[in-house]
């Protein structure tokens, strides 16, 4: 009997990014595919981006940035690469930007980097009469991770980062949830502007600005940005469904193992933490936490049955075990909930949002986990 499968929708993952594009004139929208597309697979939805036009995109790591390249460059039609050469024209960014003797692999395999500190941007201008691929300058404006600190950095060479040829500063924000409500937002974005005119390497008005985090979306009109880098929206995650609603880009199911008649008064699951208040049907579904399924769904979480456009639910039920999960079917069609019928953890209805909700856990956090389902993929196309 087939197991859990994940499907990702990649069609919907285009038109999601079409739908930020079209709010956002102006700006460039680049695609953020780090830690494998949140676990839907970066070569899957680097391609799919790809081959309707998209030509930047940001990973996290150096690794990432060689396999998206490798994925792209063997996914993409001639048409879409550089005169005369193999490679494509597609620009891929590192946030994290190079370890210290990376920046070579950089320039090789053409990879912009963010320069986030002194050491970085001295390896990297050495590559500069190479033709080094552009790269961006990270500030760190209040997020405290990676990234110039505006109050620290004191270096006597005031031309080590123009030396650098950046294209742009970045920066992330950390309150991107609340968006142009933050005052928190406002007061980075400042920094970052603040940073730039104090060091006078160049005009803050005519080095573009590219913020990260779905979150800037919402600030579009408020703040003068030239890119922002997006990576849940895309995937379907609704950052501000009241002005930008989204597709839903995975469904999940599972098949169901065995069907159990279970008198009143009868526990379920480790710890016997559900008791049947009435004489009940319990389908047990071949998925647990070892697919990332979380386990605090348990009592809170539906399963959809029968069809997309009219489903029946049930409720999980008992404790979440590594494989298995049960929920309550009383009532429902016995043809739709039979063994070797499917539920469905998340569909059109029941979305990676709701799940989210019901479960306490970051919607991010539980798209990476779903990671471990075997997937497959609707193409972006008919």
């Amino acid at each position: 009997m087939d197991g859990p499968v994940l499907v990702v929708d990649a069609g919907a993952v285009v038109r999601n990014f079409d739908r930020i594009r079209a709010a956002m004139p102006g700006c460039e929208v680049v695609p953020v595919l780090k830690g494998d597309a949140y676990g839907l697979g970066s070569a899957e939805i680097g391609r799919a981006l790809a081959a309707v036009g998209v030509r930047r995109f940001w990973v996290e790591t150096l690794e990432e940035g060689l396999s998206l390249r490798r994925s792209i460059e063997e996914g993409l039609s001639p048409r879409f690469r550089q005169p005369g050469a193999m490679r494509t024209d597609v620009a891929i960014g590192v946030l994290d930007g190079p370890a210290p003797g990376e920046a070579a692999l950089f320039l090789e395999h053409d990879l912009e980097a963010a320069i986030g500190d002194e050491s970085q941007a001295r390896e990297w201008r050495q590559f500069t009469a190479w033709q080094a691929p552009s790269c961006v300058l990270n500030v760190d404006t209040g997020f405290n991770r990676l990234g110039f600190r505006p109050d620290a950095f004191l270096s006597d060479d005031f031309g080590l980062l123009e030396s650098c040829r950046p294209r742009a500063w970045m920066t992330h924000l950390a309150d991107g949830g609340a968006g142009p409500e933050s005052p928190r937002n406002r007061e980075q974005c400042d920094a970052i502007r603040s940073f730039a005119a104090r060091l006078e390497l160049v005009s803050a008005d005519k080095l573009p600005l590219s913020l990260g985090l779905d979150g800037a979306i919402a600030l579009r009109g408020k703040v003068d940005m030239a890119e922002v880098r997006t990576g849940a929206a895309l995937l379907g995650v609704e950052v501000f469904p009241e002005f930008l609603p989204l597709e839903g880009v995975v469904r999940l199911d599972a098949p169901v193992l065995r069907v159990i008649d279970v008198p009143t008064g009868a526990r379920v699951g480790y710890g016997s933490g559900w008791e049947a208040r009435r004489p009940s049907r319990v389908a047990v579904l071949a998925i647990g936490y070892a697919h990332g399924v979380p386990r605090s769904l348990a009592g809170a979480g539906r399963i959809g049955f029968g069809p997309d456009s009219g489903p029946h639910s049930a409720r999980i039920v008992g404790a979440i075990s590594m494989e298995l999960l049960a929920c309550d079917v009383t009532g429902l069609p016995e043809h739709e909930t039979a063994p070797g019928s499917r539920g469905r953890l998340l569909d059109g209805i029941y979305g990676i949002n709701e799940m989210a909700k019901d479960s306490g856990r970051l919607d991010t956090e539980i798209l990476c986990a779903l990671r471990a389902c075997p997937k497959t993929y609707r193409p972006s196309s008919p």
